[in-house]
């Protein structure tokens, strides 16, 4: 069974699935016929273009939708208020993301390789995200600015436009952090900032990305309690 992308901290739960090989765009009509549907994987069904059908599922929890190009809109998950899991990865097809910012109950968001998105201001009234993830969203704005209004986040997978002054921004309002994802910055220089996460337990990006050999041992010194993955 699919998991969520590879950044999320803990694997999805999932008991409904349509599997990818039988699941059409009309397939979605299925979910009317099941109104109490908790969790629904229809994650790698490239066919799914209308999330219309998902609308009846006011009491949907977990929804993994990633590695679904076709779809564009998410206007009709607008009303799963009840949502506290999504995993839109690799949804390329989707730049609005202001249908999310109702969805308050998310504590676990997954927008990695999504890019089509640019503004994730709609995310700011996500109050009790715990884990977020932007990787490889590579046209997003201002996300150390629209992360800093996050204040449960555990997990946090940056976007690749990120500077040194936006990660010691990221830095000083998230010294909770035990997960920093860094995959594709290559603008970051130094790791400097992440001594005030003291509590930092895993650090992933790509290989040492720009930085030096001493930067890293420096930043081994510091935080010895942090596992380095290469992505």
């Amino acid at each position: 069974m699919p998991k969520s992308g590879r950044d999320a901290p803990l694997a999805w739960s999932l008991n409904s699935t349509l599997r990818p090989q039988r699941v059409q765009s009309w397939d979605c009509r299925l979910c009317q016929n099941h109104p109490r549907l908790a969790p629904l994987d229809v994650s790698q069904c490239k066919k799914v273009r209308d999330l219309s059908a998902l609308s009846q599922l006011h009491g949907l929890k977990v929804l993994d939708i990633s590695s679904c190009p076709p779809i564009t809109d998410l206007r009709p998950m607008a009303g799963l208020t009840g949502l506290v899991r999504l995993n839109a990865e690799g949804c390329g097809g989707v730049s609005n993301l202001q249908p999310l910012s109702g969805l308050t109950r998310l504590t676990v968001l997954d927008l990695g390789r999504m890019e089509g998105i640019v503004d994730l201001r709609p995310l700011t009234e996500l109050q009790q995200l715990e884990f977020l993830s932007l990787r490889e969203c590579k046209n997003a704005r201002e996300a150390a600015e629209v992360t800093g209004k996050m204040p449960r986040l555990k997990g946090l997978c940056l976007p690749p436009g990120l500077t040194d002054g936006e990660l010691a921004s990221v830095c000083e309002r998230h010294t909770n952090l035990v997960l920093l994802g860094l995959c594709g910055c290559r603008k970051i220089t130094s790791l400097a900032a992440l001594r005030k996460i003291a509590g930092l337990k895993v650090l992933r990006m790509d290989i040492y990305i720009g930085l030096t050999d001493a930067e890293i041992a420096t930043f081994k010194k510091d935080i010895p309690g942090c596992r380095i993955q290469e992505h």
